[in-house]
């Protein structure tokens, strides 16, 4: 723990002030994707034997907050399961795997702390709008007293909601999104109540599996992946539906799309795409609700592997 403290602290101290700075000194876009209220886009990033958490500006000029330098896929300081604060200003992550700790990063102050779950290993946080964080956890290795978790930011407060170990939760944290069956391999995705109770399929279909699910601010909106039942969920295809299972549309074709997060006004999708050709190499792009066929690259890089995209606020 404190090697990852202090590693925030000397290598994303700089970083994260300087890219306050900068985005204190730059006008605001007139159009397109960051607009508004849409702010900064976090990634985790891998090249070579090294991950990177960080975060591109609204000139897409990257900063790093951290960085993990691993020997193999099972290092226990891998990055992922970016979600933003509501106000933008830090990035709740899960840190390792088995033990994954839940871990925030604060791009203000460049600094970096865990937050005690005790022995339930924490993945996929949600930050809600009563500053609550809900995460997938379960008993370190045992896999037991698995459920959905909530924890107050400074680990106080922790508590078991429910049973169902959910993927998604609405920033109200009235909703959520489990997985049918296996949640590694899903053909459903269903909706739960803030009892845990299950409210509606939000998709169902053998042929496919699905994944990734992500809630729009307003909690209005659900996006998801859908792969082939033989891909292995590397990538698919993305969709959109209403949360009362409506107006479901297909965003992306070509099986190469990943991760959805909505940006913080609800009319953009951020996403990873992977290049042609099977290639694990990809890139973060960002497409327009009403116009999806004009999706447009964020980063344009042919070595890169993107793991996992969250999008906060100004």
């Amino acid at each position: 723990m404190g090697e990852m403290n202090r590693a925030f602290q000397t290598i994303g101290l700089a970083g994260a002030t300087a890219l306050f700075v900068m985005l204190i000194g730059c006008p605001a876009a007139t159009a397109g994707p960051f607009t508004g209220k849409n702010g900064r886009i976090a990634v985790v990033k891998s090249r070579g034997n090294t991950d990177y958490l960080g975060v591109y500006s609204k000139k897409r000029k990257f900063r790093t907050l951290y960085k993990s330098v691993y020997s193999d896929p099972y290092d226990p300081d891998q990055l992922t399961d970016l979600a933003f604060s509501p106000s933008g200003t830090r990035i709740a992550f899960s840190h390792g795997w088995r033990p994954s700790r839940l871990s925030i990063a604060n791009l203000r102050t460049g600094r970096g702390r865990f937050v005690p779950t005790g022995r339930i290993d924490a993945y996929l946080p949600s930050w809600g709008s009563n500053g609550r964080i809900t995460f997938l956890g379960s008993t370190t290795m045992s896999n037991r007293r698995r459920g959905t978790y909530s924890v107050r930011e400074g680990g106080g407060g922790r508590h078991r909601l429910f049973k169902a170990q959910t993927l998604a939760a609405s920033v109200d944290q009235h909703w959520f999104i489990t997985a049918g069956g296996d949640q590694a391999a899903s053909h459903h995705l269903d909706l739960l109540n803030d009892k845990g109770n299950r409210v509606r399929s939000i998709v169902r279909d053998r042929r496919y599996q699905f994944s990734n699910p992500a809630f729009s601010a307003n909690g209005r909106w659900i996006a998801y992946q859908r792969n082939k039942s033989d891909t292995g969920g590397q990538a698919g295809s993305l969709f959109v539906v209403r949360r009362d299972g409506t107006h479901r549309r297909r965003l992306t074709t070509g099986n190469r799309d990943g991760a959805p997060a909505f940006s913080p006004d609800g009319r953009w999708i951020v996403f990873i795409r992977q290049h042609r050709g099977g290639s694990l190499n990809s890139n973060v792009a960002v497409l327009p609700l009403k116009h999806p066929g004009k999706s447009r690259l964020i980063t344009r890089s042919r070595k890169t592997y993107f793991l996992d995209v969250a999008w906060g606020r100004d």
